[in-house]
């Protein structure tokens, strides 16, 4: 091998050694856990139930209401056609794109 090839490689390995033995420690190191005198940090608790909303029965209409207020509406197919995407622009129809199958497959009727 070239010989300044070799310094070229070991030179800055060489000159950040020093680099890395001088960089200081953790600011807040962590006390040693087999310290019986190590300052502990408080506990702290917090309930899972904290936010929690008692049940409250919501007031319903009358089942008889209720269905005759689908009936006028449509019935389900009024509430079908409004969960339904919206249909695309009248137009000329996009060519059909036909992807090959997976590999190994080629025997499967398609």
């Amino acid at each position: 091998m070239n010989r300044n090839v070799l310094l070229a490689w070991v030179m800055p390995m060489v000159a950040a050694a020093p680099l890395a033995w001088s960089q200081a420690g953790p600011a807040n190191p962590r006390p040693d856990a087999m310290e019986a005198t190590a300052p502990v940090p408080p506990a702290t608790y917090e309930s899972p139930f904290n936010g929690y909303r008692t049940f409250s029965e919501e007031k319903v209409a009358p089942w008889k209401d209720t269905n005759d207020t689908v009936g006028r509406v449509g019935g389900w197919r009024a509430y079908a056609k409004e969960a339904a995407p919206p249909k695309p622009a009248a137009g000329p129809a996009p060519a059909a794109v036909t992807q090959p199958g997976p590999a190994g497959h080629d025997g499967h009727k398609r």
